[in-house]
């Protein structure tokens, strides 16, 4: 069985997905902030890692998210966030770290995605390792240009969420 873990520090987002993916016998642990995501990234050792951009008190999730694939590169990633415009998931999408990209439009909307996200990682979870597809993974992780994502971190901090770069 595995095990999927919600970084976000919106309630009604983690209640309606945490109550959606129990409902049909998944196992997902949830996270509010960023510090309290990574201690259950290393306990429970997820299949997939979905993470809300904007986190108080964090680091953004772009630099959080690298730092999970660097840990375990075959983790699949998925960003989500009420921030992000159109342009922005395709410049997310580039740098070739996430597996998905949600942008939050109204809560049932973004849980089902998740739902959706989790299901995947499950099913994934019960086929034998893809070794190419684990060694790509690597090779990803170690290809992911850091200055663009820092470059990108600090324009949607600037841009999307008021605060200073």
């Amino acid at each position: 069985m595995s095990y999927a873990l919600l970084i976000d520090d919106d309630p009604d987002i983690i209640r309606s997905a945490a109550t959606m993916i129990r409902n049909q016998g998944l196992l997902l642990e949830t996270a509010s902030s960023w510090d309290e995501g990574l201690d259950k990234f290393y306990a429970y050792s997820p299949d997939v890692v979905i993470s809300d951009y904007n986190l108080p008190g964090s680091k953004m999730g772009l630099a959080l998210l690298l730092e999970v694939s660097r840990l375990r590169p075959s983790v699949r990633l998925v960003l989500i966030s009420a921030y992000l415009n159109e342009s922005d998931v395709e410049e997310v999408r580039k740098l070739n770290l996430v597996d998905d990209v949600v942008r939050k439009t109204n809560p049932m909307d973004s849980a089902r995605a998740i739902v959706n996200a989790v299901e995947r990682a499950s099913m994934r979870s019960d086929e034998a390792t893809d070794w190419v597809a684990f060694a790509n993974a690597s090779l990803r992780v170690g290809g992911v240009n850091e200055k663009a994502l820092e470059s990108l971190d600090s324009f949607l901090q600037a841009n999307r969420l008021g605060g200073s770069a």
